[in-house]
């Protein structure tokens, strides 16, 4: 006999390519979505007194809760919003809603994965099950060429094995119709519940578009057949100003309004239309950056936010100097082409990835400080935040991660004069 299944949304806000979602509507008499808003969330806490999430990440987070509401009412379900910690509300909504099993995916983040650990239990102490699904890569898991614990350190040796796997085109189509109960409107916070306000809309803005998975496809398209910007991609990635130096798609990755063989799949597809290029392989190239990270996240866990990181003997800059610290998040620093992107991150949640390379090393190389408070910061104030580029790409970039050839350090005045000759940047967010 069919079964009353919950499907529990994390960073997974989408439809398609949804293995959890596929298995319920196979297996389910009535679905029932919800989400977990922890209030937690966006509180300040930790070692470093940052919010975990800050105000554009959690507008954009709203919306696209919102969106994907829509969504699913379109096909005859929709979103419930439970505003507790996971491990205590879930219990509690199964038993007043005769549930027998909860499907969600797996996660890479330590805290994410305790969070998984506990649900299960508080669950199984209730009689359900939770059954927890591969969670999102562009190469699978039962497809990798390592486990995470023989995961090699360096990139380049994880890519050669990993472009030696086959990897399919295929995706989980969108379903035509969700069974579930009547389902009440969904009912969102404002972000003024968590003392949280989102300043107005800066038209100089590199990522001024819309969440959601519609949006997300609409930017696929666009970025490919529409405007044959991936033809370029190469050549442009290291722009820094404007909605298409770059493909934008890490908003819609981090909430999972996209998911990377989605990606993988319109590239393959445009290649097939209009040519492959480097340009083209670099997209994927980059994808596989993420999986490499989310691996050795799950490798290396709690390691990965220590101020040692997970390298071997290199010891970074230590300092806390608070001052210090906020001009540097403030764009008061001093230093022009620096300056100009952190007021872009306060203004907007976004900045190129040259630039979070050009601030995060002069953070660290320059102005001497733990390298966490930079990784911190970019936590809360990134719309785009994804815990294991987050944090690996900090600790890369701090010599206590995954960089083969040693500290490197981007000199502020020379990265200016190769990719904002003629000032334009520094003008922009003067």
């Amino acid at each position: 006999m069919k079964k009353r299944i919950a499907l529990w949304f994390k960073n997974d806000l989408r439809l398609s390519d949804h293995p959890a979602l596929h298995s319920a509507l196979q297996e389910a008499a009535e679905i029932l979505p919800i989400y977990c808003l922890d209030p937690a969330q966006f509180e300040t806490c930790g070692e470093f007194g940052f919010r975990r999430t800050g105000a554009f990440r959690s507008a954009f987070l709203l919306e696209s809760l919102k969106a994907l509401d829509a969504d699913l009412r379109r096909l005859g379900s929709g979103l419930l919003l439970l505003q507790e910690k996971a491990e205590k509300a879930i219990p509690e909504f199964i038993k007043n809603h005769n549930i027998s099993a909860v499907y969600t995916l797996d996660e890479f983040g330590t805290e994410e994965r305790l969070e998984l650990d506990l649900v299960k239990k508080s669950l199984h102490d209730a009689g359900a099950e939770l059954r927890i699904f591969p969670p999102e890569l562009l190469l699978s898991l039962e497809n990798h060429p390592f486990t995470a614990e023989k995961m090699p350190e360096v990139f380049t040796a994880y890519r050669q094995k990993a472009e030696q796997v086959f990897l399919s085109e295929d995706v989980l189509p969108k379903p035509e119709a969700i069974p579930s109960p009547a389902i009440p409107e969904l009912q969102l916070p404002s972000l003024s519940v968590f003392g949280l306000s989102l300043p107005p809309a800066d038209a100089r803005s590199a990522f001024p578009f819309r969440a959601g998975e519609e949006a997300a496809r609409q930017r696929l398209r666009y970025y490919g057949e529409e405007s044959r910007l991936l033809s370029q991609y190469k050549e442009t990635r290291n722009g820094l100003s404007g909605t298409d130096y770059s493909s934008k798609f890490s908003p819609w990755l981090a909430m999972g309004s996209l998911s990377a063989r989605m990606i993988y799949r319109e590239v393959k597809r445009y290649e097939r239309q209009f040519g492959a290029n480097q340009s083209t392989y670099w997209l994927i190239f980059e994808l596989r950056w993420r999986d490499f990270f989310r691996m050795m996240m799950l490798k290396h866990g709690k390691s990965v936010f220590q101020f040692q990181g997970f390298s071997q003997g290199f010891v970074p800059p230590s300092g806390r100097d608070e001052k210090t610290f906020r001009r540097w998040t403030e764009g008061r620093t001093g230093q022009p082409f620096v300056d100009a992107a952190m007021r872009e991150l306060r203004a907007t949640g976004f900045m190129s990835n040259r630039m979070r390379q050009v601030v995060a090393s002069y953070l660290i190389d320059y102005l001497k400080l733990d390298w966490r408070l930079g990784a911190a910061w970019f936590e809360e104030q990134l719309i785009d935040y994804d815990v294991s580029s987050n944090w690996c790409n900090w600790a890369y970039q701090a010599g206590v991660g995954n960089d083969p050839r040693g500290k490197r350090v981007f000199n502020p005045e020379r990265q200016a004069e190769m990719y904002d000759p003629d000032g334009a940047y520094r003008k922009l967010w003067s």
